[in-house]
């Protein structure tokens, strides 16, 4: 065969495999949460209760179809001092299905951590640890570990205690702050009485009432003000300013912590494609 024909076939084969291969790439990135992103490390893998039974679990990696039909999950993992890599293909519906669970984590956890109240944990080995208590599973208690202001950093910065290793939690008691309460409720009744007398300006039959609009502001400020006060006063007296000590002893005493949190609930143990 001559060198012409030699380099016009390796041309037809070079463009053949590049096609071949440009066919091949029909994945995407996929986001599963904002929080998230396209790639689930070992903390988050842990704070999701997700791929528990895949041990030496590294991270994971999302992409789907470009029709979106289907799911690309590649695992990343140690085992015997190598890092191998599986994937796992799953459906539209299973997609749809992850998505919602770690929406509805994130929404519960999120809820609690804004409004969470800071405790002191003491394990069984007489360790402390402080900070903010945001979620209680069946066997699981979870706390930050540093003052964070997003809860975007909540989901790496976590720490989780078995029931077994905690011997007793340390509830700290919340400042009622009946000053900005009360204030917050006047405020809050003034604008509502502001909203009536608005509309009482606007009313085309306001200038028949023999009430101006603006003595009704007056009045009904004066009144909702009082009512806001007194629910904020209230709200103020409702909580708890002493620290509260909680030995934990049974799992009464452990599910018994769910009326430190705002969602009052024990949260499910969620355990999902566990394969190897």
């Amino acid at each position: 065969m001559r060198p012409k024909v030699y380099f016009l076939s390796i041309i037809v084969i070079a463009l053949a495999l590049c096609k071949i291969s440009y066919s091949q790439k029909t994945e995407v990135p996929f986001a599963l949460s904002p929080f998230i992103g396209d790639t689930l490390n070992l903390a988050e893998r842990n704070y999701y209760g997700l791929y528990q039974d895949f041990s030496g679990f590294q991270r994971a990696l999302y992409s789907v179809s470009e029709d979106e039909s289907t799911l690309f999950t590649k695992i990343s993992y140690s085992r015997d001092g190598e890092v191998k890599d599986t994937v796992i293909k799953q459906n539209a519906e299973y997609k749809g299905n992850l998505i919602a669970l770690i929406r509805r984590v994130d929404d519960e956890r999120m809820d609690n951590w804004e409004d969470a109240r800071e405790i002191t944990l003491t394990d069984a080995n007489g360790n402390k640890y402080t900070g903010s208590f945001f979620a209680l599973e069946v066997n699981r208690l979870y706390m930050t570990t540093a003052q964070l202001n997003d809860y975007s950093q909540v989901i790496n910065n976590y720490r989780a205690f078995d029931k077994d290793e905690i011997k007793s939690v340390l509830v700290i008691g919340k400042s009622r702050n009946l000053g900005s309460k009360v204030g917050i409720g006047f405020l809050s009744g003034v604008a509502f009485a502001g909203v009536i007398g608005l509309a009482a300006s606007l009313d085309k039959n306001s200038s028949e009432t023999p009430v101006p609009a603006g003595l009704v502001v007056e009045i009904f400020g004066a009144i909702f003000g009082a009512v806001g006060a007194l629910i904020g006063l209230a709200d103020g007296l409702s909580v708890p300013t002493d620290d509260e000590m909680i030995t934990i002893t049974n799992d009464e005493d452990f599910q018994g912590l769910t009326r430190f949190l705002g969602s009052k609930s024990i949260e499910r143990q969620v355990y999902i494609i566990d394969q190897e």
